[in-house]
């Protein structure tokens, strides 16, 4: 063999050992899990069969241009290295997704499996969406997990952000759970929002992990400011008056609905009560007679009260009607009108002072010959004309008798002197007659003993008395005032009308008097005081009325002392009075001992009494018994404390009423 031979001999055997040496050699890595997140920890062991010259490398390789780095470069000093690497942007700089590990030791190279690196947080709410009234307490709550499955916050510095319209807020995050109070401004408008939740992990001041999560808000806003615009604050009575009722919220945005509006004139008296669209034009019509001076509007709703004034001016004004001979004046004015009108009938002219309370009607009455005429009224403001009128007379006048109706007695005068002669003769002969037949009755004390005489057609009747029944028959008659409450053993068993005052407070002064004033109108009307505790009740007895219906005459008195307690406040606002008034009827058992009304209550009729006028709170309350027994009485119910009651709206006079409509026909149709 050649030494070229052996040469090529001996390259080839080294070769083939060399090729035989790498088939054998073997690089291995271990398998990591299946996913990490950014922070978690990377370890894995690199194995090799041999140690040869050279570096061990391995690179984490994941999705995307150069997404390559290098976790170890060393010389291994065994064949068993293991590796640990945090996850983070020091050692792996931004590098996710589905990646792997290669492994390079001289000649040879291997790769691991792929696994996952997240950089997300997993985000769930509590709830998804909200309606939010604002200046509510708003909380938003949820959980945060990361892909591996583990809390966030739970290695790491977890926290969530919330942001809102501009507006944001940092809390943290604990072992995957968060809860955050989170305040809305107030002045934030009404409507649809979005509210972005985002949940994040750091490690000092890099950030890991992160997640995002949308929460659906609707904003409900609050009424905040009411106001009143009046398109004028003085009026002529008669005018209306252009008034918006303006309600906003917290962002000052205008809000629709009612609100319930309330215009009073200066004596309380209610001009309008009822609900009215807010934010829209609202026209208060006035009468002429409408009451001058300042009124009070005031509207009312979600908690919101605003006040305005209208000034109201005073209308001088009168109304003329000509119907058959009659000139009916009436004041369509607010004020007392008084004033000369000029009539003119036919050529001549009559001039009438006229005087007129505010909403008060007069007639007067046209005479002249017999003939039509025409006729002129005119009070320098106001003028009517009127053809054709028909009048009858001697004379051209204008009175307040109806001259035309009585024509025979001013023709013919003598019917009155003889009317007159007539008249005396009748009651002459009447007083003779009760002298005659007629009887005096008196009474005296004789020997301890009460006496009665008695003359009748001249003959003296002397007979003994019994003291009791001659004491009621005294006291019924005279100035009875005070009750009081004891065992009545023997008296009469009656309904009876009571009302209760309930003072609230320390009275001093005009207050005190006040009060004596009220009491007082209580007496005038035939009731008795009794002081029960701080409660003063008044008693309407029949024993003392004369009639079995006093609930009418209590209720109207219970109105008289309230109108006279709100005048005494309105005037002395430093010395209120602060009162309750109820009024009820009840059976007691009453007797005159003197002049006392001695009574025993029965069952609840006191205490019930005192019990609403406790309950009353400046105001007058009925009960429910007195009420079903006054049908004159317009009330409205309510409960108060539990208890059904009613309050006053207005009292019927039925029998004035009928006065007055027959006294106006008997008027305007003349016969």
């Amino acid at each position: 063999m050649g030494s070229k031979k052996l040469a090529l001999f001996v390259f080839s055997l080294v070769l083939i050992l060399s090729i035989i040496s790498t088939i054998n050699a073997e690089l291995l890595i271990s398998q990591p899990e299946a996913s990490y997140n950014l922070g978690d920890e990377l370890s894995f062991i690199v194995t090799t069969d041999t140690i040869r010259p050279g570096y061990l490398n391995v690179n984490l390789v994941c999705p995307g241009e150069n997404a390559n780095m290098n976790l170890y470069h060393d010389v291994p000093s065994s064949m068993t290295i293991s590796i640990k690497r945090r996850l983070t942007e020091t050692y792996i700089s931004d590098l996710h997704g589905t990646c792997h590990l290669f492994a390079s030791y001289d000649i040879e190279g291997a790769t691991s499996q792929n696994f996952d690196i997240s950089n997300s947080i997993a985000v769930s709410l509590d709830v998804s969406n909200i309606d939010y009234i604002i200046n509510e307490p708003f909380i938003i709550s949820g959980t945060a997990y990361k892909a591996d499955n583990e809390p966030a916050g739970k290695e790491y510095g977890g926290f969530v952000q919330i942001d809102f319209n501009g507006n944001s807020v940092t809390e943290s995050v604990a072992n995957g759970k968060f809860s955050v109070n989170f305040k809305i401004p107030e002045i934030t408008r009404a409507g649809a929002y979005s509210v972005a939740i985002t949940v994040y992990e750091k490690d000092g001041e890099v950030r890991l992990s992160s997640g995002e999560a949308t929460l659906a808000m609707n904003v409900i806003q609050i009424p905040s400011i009411a106001e009143i615009a009046l398109d004028k604050d003085t009026i002529i009575p008669g005018e209306d008056a252009k008034m918006i009722p303006f309600v906003y919220d917290k962002a000052g945005d205008l809000l629709m609905g009612q609100v319930l509006m309330k215009i009073k004139d200066f004596q309380e008296k209610v001009l309008y009560e009822g609900y009215v669209e807010a934010n829209q034009d609202f026209i208060f019509k006035t009468e002429t007679n409408i009451t001058p001076g300042y009124a009070k509007i005031i509207i009312q709703g979600n908690n919101l009260t605003a006040e305005k004034v209208l000034n109201i001016l005073e209308l001088r004004k009168i109304n003329f009607e000509i119907k058959n001979d009659s000139l009916i004046t009436t004041n369509a004015g607010n004020v007392p009108y008084k004033g000369i009108i000029e009539v003119q009938i036919g050529d001549e002219k009559v001039l009438k002072e006229v005087e007129l309370e505010v909403n008060q009607k007069k007639i007067l009455y046209l005479a002249a010959p017999k003939g039509e005429y025409e006729v002129n009224i005119n009070d320098g403001n106001t003028t009517i004309q009127q053809s054709g009128v028909r009048l009858t007379g001697n004379v051209v006048s204008v009175s307040e008798i109806n001259k035309s109706l009585n024509g025979l007695f001013y023709q013919y005068p003598i019917i009155w002197i003889f009317f007159f002669v007539v008249l005396a003769f009748f009651l002459y002969s009447w007083y003779k007659k009760r002298q005659k037949g007629g009887r005096i009755v008196a009474f005296q004390r004789q020997n301890g003993k009460i006496i009665r005489t008695e003359k009748k057609g001249g003959v003296e009747i002397v007979k003994p008395v019994n003291p009791i029944a001659l004491m009621d028959k005294i006291t019924e008659g005279g100035d009875i005032r005070r009750a009081e409450q004891v065992l009545v053993l023997h008296g009469k068993k009656q309904d009876a009308s009571i009302i209760a005052i309930k003072i609230k407070n320390e009275l001093e002064g005009i207050a005190k008097d006040t009060l004596t004033r009220a009491i007082e109108l209580g007496y005038r009307a035939k009731a008795v005081s009794y002081n029960s505790g701080n409660q003063i009740l008044l008693i309407f007895s029949p024993l003392l009325t004369k009639t079995f219906k006093n609930q009418d005459a209590a209720i109207k008195i219970a109105m008289d002392i309230e109108e006279l307690f709100k005048d005494h406040n309105r005037k002395f606002r430093n010395n209120n009075i602060m009162y309750g008034i109820g009024v009820n009827s009840g059976d007691i058992i009453n007797q005159l001992a003197g002049k006392v009304l001695q009574f025993t209550n029965m069952g609840k009729t006191v205490s019930h009494t005192k019990r609403i006028a406790e309950l009353a709170n400046e105001g007058v309350l009925l009960s429910k018994d007195i009420h079903e027994k006054t049908p004159n009485v317009k009330a409205e119910k309510v409960v108060v404390g539990g208890i059904d009651l009613f309050t006053v709206k207005r009292i019927v006079d039925h029998e004035q009423s009928a006065k007055f409509i027959q006294g106006f026909l008997r008027r305007n149709n003349p016969k």
